[in-house]
């Protein structure tokens, strides 16, 4: 929803405080991302501030997911890593034949050096 002007906050706050001045400190608390009307005038009465959201510019690279790192350490010869774990490393072979040291011939780790 969009942001309520801060003077129709003060009305409704002003109304509530008179219909039930001793549940004004009962009202629920916002959600962290939300803007109805409920947790807007919740953060009104509870001053915090509404969470600012930042402009930062990200980057195609930024966005694109890695299921493996790959680099190449020889003519047809592939390193395939987890980006998460580097202890999962494979070595890879795109000559004849191909292979993997995972002993698959179909794996996730060819598919990773071909697409590098």
């Amino acid at each position: 929803m969009p942001e309520l002007s801060h003077e129709v906050l003060q009305r409704v706050i002003g109304m509530v405080k008179m219909i039930a001045p001793d549940e004004i400190q009962n009202i629920p608390p916002s959600e962290p991302h939300c803007n109805c009307i409920h947790c807007q005038i919740s953060r009104a009465v509870s001053d915090d501030a509404p969470e600012q959201i930042s402009d930062e510019i990200v980057s195609d690279e930024d966005l694109k997911f890695r299921d493996w790192e790959v680099s190449a350490e020889g003519d047809n010869l592939f390193v395939v890593r987890h980006p998460l774990n580097t202890d999962e490393e494979y070595h890879v072979y795109l000559g004849d034949p191909i292979g993997c040291t995972c002993g698959s011939k179909q794996c996730e780790h060819i598919a990773a050096a071909l697409r590098s």
